[in-house]
């Protein structure tokens, strides 16, 4: 893997720069690929698999995880025992920092 793909390429929205990693989860996790080196990798911002059935997305000013999915995979996850999940709805605003 070349440096170039090792680092991969800048995307900026406002407010954020983001390092775009194409590649296994797994590798990721494993710490053999992104630009860390050996150091404990961050939770990444935004996680989509190749066919973009579902979209994981966290930031590090927020206490929550947001992921985005058929009706199917949330209603999973709402009755996951072990998650702490609760449905956005696109009218409202997420929680915040009190």
């Amino acid at each position: 893997m070349s440096a170039t793909e090792r680092h991969g390429p800048l995307v900026t929205v406002p407010h954020r720069r983001y390092v775009l990693f194409t590649g296994r989860l797994a590798d990721y996790i494993d710490g053999r690929c992104g630009p860390f080196d050996g150091e404990s990798a961050p939770v990444p911002a935004f996680v989509w698999p190749a066919d973009r059935r579902w979209c994981f997305t966290s930031d590090v000013d927020t206490h929550w995880a947001g992921i985005g999915a058929d009706q199917a995979a949330v209603d999973r996850l709402l009755n996951s025992s072990g998650l702490d999940v609760v449905q956005a709805m696109p009218t409202e605003r997420p929680p915040a920092y009190r």
